[in-house]
C-alpha cells in the first residue's frame, strides 16, 4: 500500500461513526443516518415465510446493498476540506438535522424499527434534493476551496438521485408487482382492503368540518383605562411599586436616600 493511498483513506467518512437506534425517528435523520438505517433494515430481514416474501426479499436485499455501496462511495474524500464539507452536509449534526422534516407520503413520527423501504426512499430523496437545489451557503461563496468541494459533492448527489429514480425505483416497483403475483389471492385481497382503508381515511379527512378561525381583534387601550391605571399605580397596592420607582430614579439620576415612615 502506497503512502498516497494511506493519506486518501485517512480522510474517508463511514456510516458506522454515526449513532443509531431503532427508536430514532426518520424525520430527524440526516441523509447518512437514513442510509445507515436502510443498511440495518437489510440485515434484519429474516428468512421468507411465504411466496410473497420469497419473491420480494432477495430483490430488496440487492437494492439495499447497491444503494449503501454507492452512497458510501460519496463518503470517500481526498482532502480534509472535502471530508468536512461532506461530513457537514451528509452526516449532519452527528446524524441529525436541525429541525424535524416532514416528507410527503411518510408518517411524521415513524421510527426506524417500523419504517419500510418506501419510507427510506422518499426521505432520502427529500434530503438529497434539498442539498442539490438550495442556494449555495454563504460560507462556501466566501471560501474558494470549500466552494469547489461543495460543487463536486452536488454533482455526485445529482448522479445518486438519478440512480435512485431510474434504477432503484423501477426495480423496486417490478419486484413488488412480481411478489404480489407470486403471493396469490391472499396478497391481492390484503392489498384491496388496504387500498379501501386509505381511500376511506382520505374521504373522512376531506369531509371533516373545518372549525372557523376566530377573528383577530386588536386590543386597544382607551384614555379612561389609561387614566384609571395611572391612578391605581399612585394609590393603594401601588405604594410598593412607587417605592421601587423612587429607587429606580435614584439609581438613574441624582443619588437620594429613602427611609421608612415613622410610626406615630
Amino acid at each position: 500500500m502506497t503512502e498516497n493511498t494511506q493519506m486518501e483513506q485517512s480522510y474517508n467518512l463511514t456510516l458506522a461513526e454515526l449513532p443509531y437506534d431503532e427508536k430514532y425517528k426518520l424525520n430527524q435523520a440526516s441523509a447518512s443516518q437514513l442510509v445507515r438505517g436502510l443498511s440495518e433494515m437489510g440485515t434484519r430481514l429474516g428468512e421468507p415465510a411465504n411466496e410473497y416474501q420469497k419473491e420480494l426479499y432477495p430483490a430488496l436485499k440487492t437494492l439495499v446493498t447497491t444503494m449503501v455501496t454507492k452512497y458510501t462511495d460519496m463518503l470517500q474524500a481526498t482532502s480534509e476540506v472535502e471530508r468536512e464539507v461532506r461530513r457537514f452536509n451528509l452526516h449532519g449534526y452527528n446524524g441529525r438535522v436541525k429541525k424535524p422534516v416532514a416528507t410527503r407520503g411518510v408518517k411524521f413520527n415513524v421510527v426506524y424499527k417500523f419504517a419500510n423501504f418506501g419510507d427510506y426512499l422518499k426521505s432520502l430523496t427529500q434530503r438529497l434534493t434539498y442539498l442539490v437545489e438550495r442556494p449555495v451557503p454563504q460560507r462556501y461563496v466566501n471560501n474558494a476551496s470549500e466552494g469547489t468541494a461543495y460543487e463536486q459533492l452536488k454533482g455526485k448527489l445529482q448522479d445518486y438521485l438519478k440512480f435512485m429514480k431510474e434504477e432503484v425505483e423501477q426495480q423496486w416497483n417490478t419486484a413488488v408487482t412480481s411478489a404480489r403475483t407470486a403471493g396469490g389471492d391472499s396478497v391481492q385481497e390484503n392489498l384491496r382492503k388496504r387500498t379501501e382503508r386509505v381511500a376511506v381515511a382520505k374521504t373522512t379527512q376531506q369531509e371533516k368540518p373545518q372549525q372557523p378561525r376566530k377573528p383577530f381583534v386588536k386590543r386597544t387601550t382607551t384614555a379612561a383605562t389609561e387614566t384609571s391605571g395611572q391612578q391605581t399605580q399612585r394609590t393603594g397596592g401601588g405604594q410598593r411599586g412607587g417605592r421601587g420607582g423612587m429607587r429606580g430614579k435614584a439609581r438613574g439620576g441624582a443619588r437620594t436616600q429613602w427611609s421608612p415612615r415613622k410610626s406615630t
